[in-house]
């Protein structure tokens, strides 16, 4: 990407929370509302305060946006992790991830196969940005790791969608709207209730956060079997 490609690309695309990651010490890119407002949450959870660290959670509107913003950002040597899903089952997701697994220099197979709650890559480009993977989407994910995690805690494996359904009740979405909101409000829930629980998705995006930055941790993950790696 050359000097005038990054202004043409600026000029086109500028927006209140893109121009948020150039004042960052540390951007996460993520596809979109759900992660971008309830990671947060689940970061501060582990002792990642977003805004007081300058942590940047920027939701670019679909997987396929992910490369160029990552590009856009790399271009200016900014700490840059990217975190999005490794569903791939109709020919828009294909097309999204043979996009990445190009841009990245990592094999598409990687992050689309044996994937089990969350993985962790490395693209294969300078700056050798982390790639974490979520298993087919941000809901099922935390999901699957709660009810496993659930298992050896007596708790409640459905808590998060009482969670949700306490959601809906209060913001009452029509159709696929919210969605964003809804994660927010059980994210919340969720580190109010179970406070030793840590999402291992929020344990390998905060570990690499707080490496770079110098940030020490309040809790970690305290149940690393499951790790697939």
């Amino acid at each position: 990407m050359s000097e005038t490609n990054v202004t043409e690309f600026y000029r086109a695309t500028a927006n209140p929370k893109l121009n948020e990651g150039f004042f960052a010490r540390y951007i996460i890119l993520c596809e979109g509302e759900t992660e971008e407002l309830a990671l947060p949450l689940v970061l501060a959870h582990v002792g990642i305060d977003c805004d007081l660290h300058g942590v940047s959670v920027l939701g670019v509107g679909g997987k396929n946006q992910l490369p160029k913003y990552w590009r856009l950002f790399t271009q200016f040597d900014l700490p840059t992790l990217v975190l999005f899903d490794n569903d791939n089952d109709d020919a828009d997701k294909q097309r999204s991830n043979r996009n990445i697994a190009a841009c990245m220099g990592v094999e598409m197979s990687d992050f689309t196969e044996r994937v089990a709650i969350c993985k962790v890559l490395e693209a294969n480009r300078p700056g050798k940005t982390p790639l974490v993977v979520l298993e087919k989407d941000f809901e099922h994910a935390l999901d699957r790791d709660y009810r496993e995690w659930s298992s050896d805690q007596f708790a409640d494996a459905d808590d998060i969608q009482t969670w949700r359904a306490e959601a809906r009740e209060y913001i009452k979405p029509e159709g696929n709207q919210g969605k964003g909101l809804i994660a927010r409000f059980a994210a919340r829930r969720m580190c109010a209730a179970q406070p030793e629980f840590v999402p291992l998705f929020a344990h390998e995006i905060a570990t690499r956060v707080s490496e770079s930055l110098g940030i020490k941790l309040n809790r970690m993950r305290k149940h690393m079997d499951d790790v697939p790696f």
